[in-house]
């Protein structure tokens, strides 16, 4: 059923037709940037093709999860490509969901001929950087680094954002993982009730053969389905942000990291009684400070990498390790204090061995850009 036109980006004529509901795909009725030959015979060389449409925007009901990401945008990120390695394979699909003053909008970016990677990494950079954070489903070990090696080739520079990796989140709840045969995306849908919001019916794998056929063919049904797989992917992705409620999520960003302010931090740990935090920054210039009286603490950042390392000095008494968190914070302890392992001013970051993630974690959302905005 044709609809009318909505804001398509490098316009040409394209009619969009309703599918599973809310969401619509368009389909382009003339090459997107072609580049006509010389010769009169009018062969046409054609670009890489752009596809974007609006999806139903989700608002987050998870207090948990917006006391990290509330107030920023983000884009739910997955590609395709024609293998696994990026030493010897291309990535020829990328698809994305920017997420922005509560609107969602969904874009498809696919490859023609492999000779289009270049302008589809471009792209896909280029929305990507309009986001706060990115999602991903294992993008940590394959979308991102896929991309990020890709890029070079090209001489293309690509800012990692803080990535969301709902998979590695996930897994970090052994009651969780416990509950699936394995972890993958489909197997989650099922858990979270959404499988049957899915059309496609095929693999990424299968996906990558369909486009040796698509580029020598260009046909229209076999790009549907490779454009249908990727759009159900991203789709069912942005729902399972969702699936974050059913775990620790404080526990699991204290183990796999989250934004802070304008930082990004990577890893905490205790060394020694000691509590460590490191991550990345875009300070000014190297720094390093010593603990006082007054600042119990220790940091080092380094320009050239852009990396952090924070100490915590911590008191140990009846086998739990704390901090003067008043000290640190001053008058902005008043917003952390609310929680149950702070108590006269102190924060106990271990009791027994149980590591009080929450408390943590929100000392470390109020305190690190109180700390950097003094450098």
């Amino acid at each position: 059923i044709p609809i009318p036109l909505l804001n398509k980006v490098d316009c040409t004529p394209a009619v969009y037709f309703v599918i599973y509901g809310i969401f619509y795909i368009s389909i382009n009725l003339a090459a997107i940037g072609c580049r006509i030959f010389k010769d009169d015979k009018e062969k046409r060389n054609f670009a890489m093709k752009i596809f974007k449409k609006n999806v139903e925007f989700l608002p987050r009901n998870n207090k948990a999860y917006s006391m990290y990401f509330e107030e920023r945008s983000f884009a739910v990120f997955d590609i395709e490509t024609t293998g696994l390695s990026p030493k010897n394979s291309a990535l020829i699909l990328s698809g994305i969901i920017l997420v922005k003053d509560s609107k969602a909008t969904a874009y498809e970016i696919l490859a023609e001929t492999i000779d289009d990677e270049k302008e589809i990494i471009e792209k896909t950079i280029s929305l990507l950087s309009m986001a706060d954070y990115i999602v991903t489903f294992n993008g940590r070990h394959f979308d991102v680094p896929f991309l990020q090696k890709r890029a070079e080739k090209y001489g293309i520079t690509f800012d990692v954002k803080y990535n969301l990796d709902i998979y590695l989140l996930l897994s970090t709840s052994v009651d969780f993982r416990s509950q699936l045969p394995d972890m993958k995306q489909k197997s989650v849908e099922k858990r979270m009730g959404i499988e049957n919001l899915r059309s496609d019916t095929i693999s990424g794998k299968e996906s990558a053969m369909l486009f040796t056929n698509y580029m020598a063919t260009h046909d229209k049904d076999t790009e549907n389905k490779i454009l249908l797989h990727n759009s159900d992917d991203i789709c069912q992705l942005y729902r399972l942000i969702d699936s974050l409620k059913l775990i620790d999520i404080h526990t699991a960003l204290f183990k796999r990291g989250f934004p802070v302010g304008d930082a990004n931090i990577e890893k905490i740990t205790f060394k020694g009684h000691d509590l460590a935090i490191e991550g990345c920054a875009n300070l000014p210039y190297d720094y390093i400070s010593f603990p006082t009286e007054e600042c119990p603490c220790q940091l080092s950042y380094s320009k050239s990498s852009s990396k952090f390392e924070l100490t915590i000095l911590c008191e140990v008494a009846n086998c739990a390790f704390f901090f003067d968190a008043s000290k640190l914070l001053g008058v902005d302890l008043a917003k952390i204090e609310k929680y149950p392992w702070i108590s006269s001013g102190y924060l106990i970051a271990s009791d027994n061995g149980n590591i009080n993630t929450l408390e943590i974690n929100a000392f470390l959302l109020e305190f690190l850009p109180k700390l950097f905005s003094n450098i």
